[in-house]
């Protein structure tokens, strides 16, 4: 019954039930779907039913007449009952009501429970459920958007479902300083009185029941609060407070829970074994988008976009929701492509979401109003960084001249303390800052409107290429030129340059692209550096040709050009050109780098002699006692030359007399002109070892190579090592093993753009199917691989390939191309000189052209015995030899054939592999 001053008041049920539904709930907002389930439960009712009990409940309070304020209405949001509330305990109503208890009934209890099921949580809430337990105050701190009130709300379910606990959930973000904090905790805990009597009766109920109260949203009272808690330390002997905040209380009761963001997949290698599906944010995102309408299965490339926008979104709970939410109307590449432009700013969420939950521009805005002036500049200057920075980056971009020395680090400090700026860790290096990419849109936003975007940007690009310098200047010696040990991000380094292109003057720019070179081809970027580096030479002024800026790009375009595009005229003529320069600046250094070059452009062409002139050219420029780095270089380049020429003895020394030098070399790692080179030598030896016998020596040294390439962070050069380990896997019948480096290889470089590495992968990947029996399938890939290497000139390992397409098409039946395949592979080898795959070649034509007659397949085998002795080929002269003994029909010549055979077998160091065990099953059955 509704009285007033004792005379009942004529109400209706409906209306009355909304009216105990707000005066239990006072000072906080119930949403229009909560009110409809109160007092229309179980039927299906329009809003308008409900404005229309509260119109009429405002006319029966008689609301608004002479200041009264009962009912206000939130707009978007719902209703709250404004008015005082006091509760009267009819067993002791002679006592102060402001000073009694409130019944446990009239507690407001009511959690803001999340509208879908909760995701990525479920360690958070037993954590802070366990801590809670023996803490009597915890803070949940973290950015916005992160989900601390669902975390909240969970955690004081799981503790009222486990311990009996009451929840008092307080929604401070319309509390207005320390009286405000107050009447809204007393509000909850159903209390009303003036001031110092409210506290006292809050002290006295949070004394007199088992309760949680969750304070939610304190970041823009955290003095208020802080000082509320610390009353609590001292005047209770036991409590229990769960606040949610951007910004930690520091009081000394306090423990601190630093809430991250869901996980979500990486940008790099280190989550591939890991399926999108498995981390939370990837979750969350596709239950919200099928919740939005998506209907249908989810392909692997949707699950790798979804990932992608996660990560995009940095893991933000609210911020995924969002943007999902969108996926059902504008589909999942539709949201992806809007993303570009705006990170989903102003996208509206929930209805009945608190007003800073409705979008992220409000949620930020409310971060952004509680910072002083000095706070909001450095955090709209440091948006300028698209990803991790330093103290001494900040202080060169958020600084100015006069600054205290400490403006920006105290500002970066409150920037941090309120999440809105994060932090890592790195080990010994320095501690590196962070924005999220949503705060960054938004800060960006605030930073051209400042109108000092220019000079920000200025300072941005000359901050860039001062990290840049940490890899080694234009005189810098062969080996230390590499990418910095602490290089910015790529896209700090990529803004720098288009800053400084279209600036006036754009002095900066042919600098920021020599200092960027040596990190984008470090990452793969190639395409990339081959752009800045021309449009840079491009720019060069005229006084600045001729030197060592013109040179250091001229190898950068080199690099680029030959492994992303292949190997074509241009790469021929930039390389000669730069050498040209080198000569004419005396600049001993850049020879030997662009002469790695050329010797790597020269291989895979396939032109080996001359690339053995390269080496040896190299060699007599590089001194042993006055650079012992260099001369490893030349002799490793020389041993590649013999290996590939067929002398598998003398590449084994040079590369082991390489490997001798080094060792005296101050040098921290032997990348030159975009390959690791002692990764390079490395694959050469295991090669060359496997050649001549030593098999179980060879798989150890592939082995390294491979771990080499993959502490070296070379996209590149863990290509090569996986290239030429696959193949010394497939001489050997590893299947197995060579499954695994070919599809490693292939997805290695399919993901970073290295076109004609991904060519070799496939072809590859055809010699696998070949060599498992699998001839269509093998014939079909290694024929379409072929045709992309020779329009990419890419040739060092062609005849090989095209050995192995004989064979296949020879045991599909096709006999006449298998016959042209294979003798255009023998004319190619042999065009060559000596080639290293010959001995190879002849097995593969004594098999194939055998219908010729019986002394033609002989004579091949015989060819590929005597080629692979002159190579010291010990592997292959074995298979020769043991091919031969099948053939021989006399018993003489056959007597002759198991002699060689067991002389050979003898020799040879490892009777582990394939082809051994086959020679001596073979003495076994001509014995």
């Amino acid at each position: 019954m509704l009285t007033r001053q004792g005379v009942p008041v004529a109400v209706g049920a409906r209306a009355l039930e909304v009216l105990i539904a707000l005066v239990g709930e006072h000072g906080r907002v119930l949403t229009h779907r909560q009110l409809i389930e109160r007092a229309w439960a179980g039927l299906t009712v329009e809003e308008s039913n409900l404005r229309v009990a509260v119109s009429g409940l405002r006319k029966t309070l008689r609301d608004g007449e002479e200041g009264a304020r009962y009912i206000e209405n939130v707009v978007g949001r719902g209703y709250c009952f404004v008015a005082p509330v006091r509760w009267l305990n009819l067993e002791a109503e002679q006592a102060t009501p402001s000073a009694l208890p409130p019944p446990a009934q009239h507690l407001s209890t009511r959690l803001p429970l999340p509208a879908a099921r909760v995701i990525g949580r479920e360690d958070v809430v037993d954590r802070l459920v366990a801590a809670l337990d023996e803490r009597s105050l915890i803070s949940l701190v973290g950015a916005g958007g992160l989900g601390k009130t669902t975390v909240a709300a969970l955690v004081a379910q799981a503790l009222k479902a486990r311990a009996g606990i009451e929840p008092v959930f307080v929604d401070l973000s319309a509390a207005d300083g320390e009286a405000g904090l107050v009447k809204a905790v007393a509000a909850a805990l159903g209390l009303d009185g003036p001031g110092r009597e409210l506290e006292a009766a809050v002290l006295t109920a949070l004394a007199s029941h088992r309760l949680l109260l969750v304070l939610d949203g304190c970041e823009h009272l955290v003095e208020a609060v802080a000082a509320f808690c610390d009353r609590l330390t001292r005047r209770l002997d036991a409590y229990c407070v769960l606040v949610t905040s951007r910004e930690a209380l520091r009081v000394e009761a306090e423990t601190v829970h630093l809430l991250e963001p869901l996980t979500f997949p990486p940008a790099d290698d280190a989550g591939a074994a890991r399926e999108p599906l498995g981390y939370s944010a990837v979750q969350l995102f596709i239950e919200r988008a099928e919740v939005s309408g998506r209907r249908g299965p989810w392909t692997a490339a949707e699950t790798r976009l979804a990932g992608d926008i996660c990560r995009r979104l940095d893991g933000l709970a609210l911020a995924i929701e969002l943007v999902a939410s969108r996926v059902g109307a504008l589909g999942l590449k539709g949201v992806a492509d809007l993303l570009d432009e705006s990170l989903g700013l102003q996208w509206p969420g929930r209805r009945d979401a608190a007003p800073r939950h409705q979008t992220l521009q409000a949620l930020l805005d409310w971060s952004h109003d509680l910072l002083g002036d000095r706070d909001r500049r450095v955090l709209r200057r440091l948006a300028l960084f698209t990803g991790p920075f330093t103290l001494k980056d900040a202080h060169a971009l958020a600084g100015d001249v006069g600054d205290d020395a400490l403006e920006v680090a105290n500002a970066l400090t409150s920037l941090v303390d309120k999440s809105l700026i994060w932090t890592s860790h790195g080990g010994a290096g320095p501690v590196q800052f962070r924005l999220l990419d949503t705060t960054r849109a938004y800060a960006l936003a605030k930073l051209t409107r400042s109108g000092e975007a220019e000079v920000i940007a200025e300072r941005h690009a000359t901050q860039v290429l001062a990290r840049l310098a940490d890899g080694g200047g234009p005189e810098a010696s062969l080996f230390q030129r590499r990418a910095p040990s602490a290089p910015p991000a790529i896209g700090d380094v990529l803004a720098a340059l288009r800053w400084a292109e279209g600036a006036r003057p754009d002095d900066l720019f042919p600098s920021l692209a020599v200092g960027a070179a040596p990190l984008l081809l470090s990452r793969a970027l190639l395409e990339e550096c081959e752009s800045w580096c021309v449009r840079a030479l491009n720019r060069l002024a005229e006084a600045r040709r001729g030197g060592g800026e013109e040179l250091r790009l001229l190898e950068a375009v080199a690099i680029a050009r030959m492994f992303g595009r292949g190997n074509h005229d241009a790469v021929r003529e930039t390389i000669e050109r730069g050498l040209a320069l080198a000569e004419r600046l005396g600049a001993r250094s850049d020879q030997v780098q662009l002469l790695a070059g050329q010797h790597i452009f020269l291989t895979r062409l396939g032109e080996f002699s001359a690339a053995l002139d390269c080496g040896r050219q190299c060699a007599e420029l590089c001194d042993p006692a006055r650079d012992p780095g260099g001369a490893a270089l030349a002799q490793w380049m020389l041993g590649t030359s013999l290996h590939l020429v067929s002398d598998q003895r003398l590449a084994q020394e040079a590369i082991d007399r390489g490997f001798a030098y080094w060792a005296a070399a101050d040098a921290d790692g032997a990348d030159v002109f975009g390959y690791d080179h002692k990764v390079r030598a490395m694959i050469v030896l295991c090669r060359a070892l496997w050649l001549r016998g030593e098999r179980a020596r060879s798989i150890e040294v592939g082995e390294a190579a491979v771990a080499e390439a993959e502490r070296g962070g070379r996209p590149v050069s863990l290509c090569i090592a996986l290239i030429y380990t696959a193949t010394v896997a497939l001489w050997d019948e590893d299947w197995e093993t060579a499954e695994r480096l070919v599809a490693r290889l292939v997805e290695h470089s399919g993901r970073h753009g290295i076109g004609p590495y991904h060519g070799v992968g496939l072809a590859l990947a055809g010699e696998l199917d070949i060599g498992r029996g699998r001839y269509a399938e093998g014939v079909e890939g290694l024929s379409q691989a072929l045709e992309r290497l020779d329009r990419e000139a890419h040739r060092i390992l062609s005849p090989a390939f095209s050995g192995t397409l004989a064979r296949g098409l020879h045991a599909l039946g096709d006999q006449a191309k298998a016959r042209r395949r294979i003798l255009a592979a023998l004319e190619d080898a042999r065009a060559i000189g000596q080639h290293y795959d010959l001995p190879r070649l002849y097995l593969i034509a004594s098999e194939v052209l055998a219908g010729d007659g019986e002394e033609v397949g002989r004579g091949y085998a015989l060819q590929a015995l005597e080629a692979a002795r002159a190579g010291s080929a010990l592997s292959l002269e074995l298979a020769a030899a043991t091919v031969l003994l099948t053939r021989d029909a006399h018993e003489e010549a056959r007597g002759e054939g198991r002699e060689r055979v067991r002389q050979l077998l003898s020799e040879m160091p490892d009777h582990d592999g394939p082809l051994a065990r086959r020679a001596a099953d073979m003495l076994s059955a001509v014995a």
